[in-house]
């Protein structure tokens, strides 16, 4: 796995599209994560953890890393 020194991409995004391929489940959790910390700048850095795995923001957060990563025929 080789990480992109592009900031603005997350590295599970570029390697997934690139790559032509679906991304694991760690790193659809991840980006999701990176992406649910980016939408607001008051979420405390632990906090992705304690949301339920039903929360709301945690389902669309995980639904924008699969779309980002596959597409929207994901």
């Amino acid at each position: 796995m080789t990480r992109s020194v592009n900031s603005l991409f997350a590295h599970e995004v570029i390697e997934c599209v690139s790559e032509g391929r679906e991304p694991t489940v760690h790193e659809l959790f991840c980006l999701a994560e990176r992406i649910w910390q980016e939408s607001t700048a008051h979420r405390p850095a632990f906090a992705w953890g304690t949301l339920a795995p039903t929360d709301p923001d945690r389902v669309g957060s995980l639904r924008a890393a699969l779309a980002a990563t596959m597409g929207t025929d994901a």
